[in-house]
């Protein structure tokens, strides 16, 4: 992976959000441009939000949810962005 940048979760409910993201991607073998396409945007926005430089809104906390099989889950991307 090429300039793979650490993430610290701890830093902020962002940076949590993202790093969490990354995580379910990469436990299901997607790739960013993937994820993207599932979700509506592109692998740039998905890195941003995963690297904390850009805020995930409720809309993409929503689409993330359906992609991942999470909606109305007690570990829900609403739910989270909701708490942030």
């Amino acid at each position: 992976m090429v300039n793979r940048k650490e993430l610290n979760p701890d830093s902020s409910p962002q940076a949590a959000f993202g790093a969490r993201l990354r995580r379910l991607r990469e436990e299901r073998g997607w790739i960013q441009d993937h994820l993207a396409s599932l979700v509506g945007c592109t692998g740039r926005h998905i890195s941003a939000i995963e690297t904390g430089r850009k805020p995930p809104t409720l809309p993409f906390a929503r689409r993330t949810d359906t992609a991942l099989g999470l909606v109305a889950s007690s570990d829900s991307f609403e739910r989270e962005w909701r708490e942030m």
